[in-house]
């Protein structure tokens, strides 16, 4: 999926920050993400949510069926 580079920066402004091109307003938006993921207590890696490592082959392949 790609985002035009002017939804980007709505968006980037609605959430207050200010970039002047589209990578780095990718990176400010996934970086303030993370953040939030993390001020709110929400699990940031499998391993949080208690998937093992085993696991991740099984996972993988469930998801290519979705």
């Amino acid at each position: 999926m790609s985002i035009s580079e002017e939804r980007l920066f709505r968006i980037s402004e609605a959430i207050g920050i200010k970039t002047h091109n589209k990578k780095d307003a990718v990176n400010n938006i996934n970086l303030s993400i993370q953040e939030l993921s993390k001020n709110i207590g929400l699990p940031t890696h499998l391993k949080d949510l208690g998937v093992k490592k085993k696991d991740i082959d099984f996972l993988s392949k469930m998801l290519k069926k979705i």
